[in-house]
């Protein structure tokens, strides 16, 4: 499922030429950040960890 919302977004970022008539304008990509980065600060503002009977 996270995948699928990933996916979705990148899409959703992209910019397409409005036709192929108009000739080769190519397809514009933005520079998403890692997942892992986009987290990170959501990570590191844990302060109580649950323990392992908990999970």
């Amino acid at each position: 499922m996270q995948a699928l919302m990933l996916l979705q977004e990148s899409i959703g970022k992209e910019r397409r030429p409005l036709s192929w008539v108009v000739g080769d304008q190519g397809v514009y990509r933005a520079n998403m950040q890692s997942e892992r980065e986009r987290k990170r600060g959501e990570r590191i503002a844990v302060t109580n960890l649950r323990t392992p009977d908990e999970i």
